[in-house]
């Protein structure tokens, strides 16, 4: 995997860093007990583009397609058109429990 130099969104917060050198990583856990049922590094830098293939890594290694996926805002745009549902941080119901349904 490539170091790549990617453009800092927060860089209008700082006057030091301009730019940001690495690459993505993804993991995927559980609501319910947090464990972590995939971990990837991915070269794309935009969060939304990332959501599928995390996505297809836990369906490849569980044999199960998630039904519910809890993302931040970065995820906005993301395209999932499957039979997951995309759920927004800020966009989650305020009823929802600590641990959130699983179907």
């Amino acid at each position: 995997m490539n170091t790549m130099c990617i453009a800092s969104p927060k860089a209008k917060y700082t006057i030091h860093k301009r730019y940001e050198f690495g690459s993505k990583a993804s993991f995927v856990t559980t609501s319910k007990d947090n464990w972590v049922v995939s971990a990837q590094s991915l070269d794309n830098p935009y969060d939304g583009h990332t959501l599928e293939s995390a996505l297809n890594h836990v369906t490849q290694l569980t044999g199960t397609t998630p039904a519910h996926a809890y993302c931040d805002m970065g995820y906005r745009g993301h395209g999932i058109k499957e039979k997951t549902k995309v759920h927004l941080v800020g966009k989650i119901p305020k009823q929802a429990t600590k641990a959130l349904p699983n179907g």
